[in-house]
């Protein structure tokens, strides 16, 4: 490889540092385009290909912000662990639950919202920590817990596909709500 040549990570440094205006210029010296008219053309080029980036960045958050609470069926009371799963088929967004039920809807570590449209709802880690027997042996180590739980919601709520929980999302939803069975006694 040529070693004048400036490498990808020198040019996004460059495009960083510099800016479009300094930029231009760079590009043309580095390409040997010293004519006005292409001076111009580059120029134009540059400023509109930032122009452009900044609008789709500011323009790509569509999301509608969501908020609801989780509740049972039977009482009413809030569920107050667990997380809501969201799934259109091609994203998928999620939910804390909160102590009384509420959640906010994000992707990742972000509650900015899901975008519009069909939602599939799933509920999963709504489980109660049960006392741990003396005799067990706990790796609080590695943080490797055979740790007895209780199931607070019917197992059908773990998987979009078994749960026939959905939201059809436009700009106008603000808020929903979510009633969940206990599980079957056995």
């Amino acid at each position: 490889m040529d070693e004048n040549l400036l490498s990808l990570s020198d040019h996004l440094e460059l495009v960083t540092v510099v800016g479009h205006s300094l930029l231009s210029n760079a590009i043309l010296s580095y390409l040997n385009l010293n004519y006005p008219d292409k001076v111009y053309f580059m120029k134009r080029i540059c400023f509109f290909s930032v122009l452009l980036l900044t609008l789709l960045a500011v323009g790509c958050n569509n999301n509608v912000p969501l908020k609801g609470k989780v509740y049972f069926n039977d009482d009413h009371s809030p569920l107050t662990t667990g997380i809501v799963i969201f799934d259109n088929g091609t994203q998928s967004g999620r939910a804390n639950i909160e102590s009384d039920g509420s959640f906010i809807v994000g992707f990742e570590e972000n509650q900015n919202g899901i975008p519009a449209g069909t939602w599939r709802l799933a509920i999963g880690g709504a489980v109660k920590r049960l006392p741990c027997p003396e005799n067990e042996d706990i790796d609080t180590k590695n943080d490797v817990y055979p740790w007895p739980c209780e199931q607070l919601i019917d197992s059908k709520y773990e998987s979009v596909d078994t749960s026939d929980l959905s939201i059809t999302v436009d700009k106008n939803t603000k808020t929903f709500e979510i009633g969940v069975d206990r599980p079957s006694q056995k």
